[in-house]
């Protein structure tokens, strides 16, 4: 549980009128999602990782496909 993105404090019109919580209350009913199942993957090594990506930005060089925009 948390607050990921509360709002506790509201500020109109520049402190004409301000909205403040006073206090936060977990809701006792509250059914919480389920985890994701655990993804299987392959580890890699440092050197093997890095391998990987520079192989990937040579070929998106090839293939003038830039993943970040840029444009030769």
């Amino acid at each position: 549980m948390g607050l990921p993105g509360a709002i506790l404090e509201v500020n109109i019109n520049q402190g004409v009128t301000i909205i403040t919580a006073t206090s936060v209350k977990p809701d006792p009913n509250q059914v919480l999602p389920p985890l994701p199942k655990k993804v299987k993957g392959k580890r890699y090594t440092k050197a093997e990782y890095r391998a990987a990506v520079v192989k990937y930005v040579k070929d998106m060089e090839a293939a003038r496909q830039m993943p970040w925009g840029l444009r030769y």
